[in-house]
């Protein structure tokens, strides 16, 4: 039991802080959405099902160094009011960590 104890510290002081998971409000994000393409239960539905889907694939990613999700969500939050997309900012991690972004070195 201490030998595992003793491994989780060691393995927690070398992998560094955990980046805090953005915080984006899904429902307020699709509801503007949808008003900005003419409204519709339709779109505000599939909007909420692929956020969520989004979101849970975002809890589950693990490390991102702190340069992508910085910028990341900013890309996720642009041009909005404190909004934010999960999809949005897992396609700018998948793209920043396939080397395929744009974040700023």
């Amino acid at each position: 039991m201490r030998r595992m104890f003793a491994s989780i510290l060691v393995f927690s002081a070398l992998s560094g802080p955990a980046l805090a998971e953005p915080k984006y409000p899904i429902e307020a994000w699709c509801k503007s959405l949808t008003k900005s393409m003419g409204g519709g239960v339709a779109i505000e539905s599939q909007c909420l099902n692929n956020e969520k889907k989004a979101q849970q694939k975002v809890r589950v990613m693990g490390y991102t160094p702190e340069r992508v999700t910085t910028w990341c969500n900013s890309v996720a939050t642009e041009g909005t009011q404190s909004e934010g997309s999960y999809q949005v900012y897992l396609g700018c991690v998948q793209d920043e960590l396939a080397g395929r972004g744009s974040a700023p070195q």
